[in-house]
C-alpha cells in the first residue's frame, strides 16, 4: 500500500473509533480535503467530516 492509502486507512480507523473526534477537527478536515485534490479518497469520509456538503 502507498502511503497515501495508509493515510486514508488510518483516517477511517479513527472515525471508527472516535467518530465524534474525525467529524469536529479542523485538521482532520483539512487533511481529508488535501487528500482530495491530490489524489483519491473515499467520498463517504468527506461526506462525514463536511468537507463533501
Amino acid at each position: 500500500m502507498g502511503r497515501r492509502d495508509d493515510c486514508v486507512c488510518a483516517l477511517l480507523a479513527a472515525e471508527h473509533h472516535a467518530p465524534e473526534e474525525t467529524q469536529a477537527r479542523p485538521a482532520v478536515k483539512s487533511l481529508i480535503s488535501g487528500l482530495l485534490v491530490f489524489g483519491r479518497t473515499t467520498t463517504g469520509l468527506a461526506a462525514r467530516t463536511g468537507v463533501l456538503a
